[in-house]
Parts: C-alpha cells; sequence; structure tokens
C-alpha cells in the first residue's frame, strides 16, 4: 500500500522569472544591476485555503476575546471582524511564492540564494552570504 503525500509544492508547478539585483554602495549610488531569475512555486489551492482559514480564525478568535476588553470593545470587536475576512481572502489570494533565487554576487561570485521561501513581493532584499553585500531585487519588465 503506497501513500500520496501532498506537499505545498512540486517541481512541476514552478516557474522562472526574470529579475535585476541592484548593488547598493556606500554612497548610496546604485551600481549596474546584475541579470538573474527567481523560481516561482505554485501554491495548492488546498494549501491555500488552509492559510486562508487559520488567519480567519486568528482573527476572530481576537475578535471573540476583544469582547471583554471595556469600552475598547466598539472599535476592536467589529476592527477584528473586518480584518478576519481582509487577511483570508489576502492569504487565499497568494497563488505564487518565491522558491529559489538563481544570482551570483558581484564582489566574490558566491551563489546568493534564499534563505526560506517568500511571498511573490517586488522590490525585497537579499544577502550574499559570504561577504554580507545587500542587494536589492526587482522584477524585469
Amino acid at each position: 500500500m503506497t501513500t500520496k503525500v501532498m506537499t505545498e509544492t512540486s517541481t512541476s508547478d514552478q516557474e522562472f522569472a526574470p529579475i535585476q539585483a541592484y548593488l547598493q554602495t556606500a554612497e548610496n549610488e546604485v551600481a549596474k544591476p546584475l541579470t538573474g531569475q527567481v523560481v516561482l512555486a505554485k501554491i495548492h489551492s488546498s494549501v491555500r485555503m488552509r492559510k486562508a482559514i487559520k488567519s480567519f480564525f486568528i482573527f476572530f478568535g481576537l475578535a471573540i476575546a476583544s469582547i471583554f476588553v471595556p469600552i475598547l470593545h466598539f472599535f476592536l470587536v467589529p476592527g477584528f471582524l473586518i480584518l478576519s475576512i481582509f487577511m483570508a481572502i489576502n492569504a487565499y489570494s497568494d497563488s505564487q511564492e518565491i522558491a529559489n533565487l538563481d544570482l551570483k554576487c558581484a564582489k566574490c561570485g558566491t551563489s546568493v540564494t534564499l534563505a526560506e521561501k517568500r511571498q511573490e513581493q517586488y522590490p525585497f532584499w537579499v544577502k550574499c552570504p559570504s561577504c554580507q553585500t545587500e542587494y536589492r531585487i526587482e522584477k524585469s519588465s
């Protein structure tokens, strides 16, 4: 008997997107951009639904807990209820995440990678693991 394990992302659901990395100098000048690519992994709908339900119940629980706060409950309860719906929709709408980064450091030549998966939001910052040079990552147009 074999059991199929559902993973958050699979290798067949990956796409590559071109990026530009900008090296920030000490004088706050931006050097010539480096080119690279990010690996985008699609998030399955069951995982997205789980994240949406989790975020909904976190803020719904805060709304229930804030009932017992005198005076402030007039603002906190409706605020957390509205926020619970908004955050659940926001969590479900994330259909892709950045799984990996393909970039070489301009100073030392080391491969720059991500420590963990992150939401697909640009720009973001990464550091070279060996020389600690910071790069601003932007999506190429």
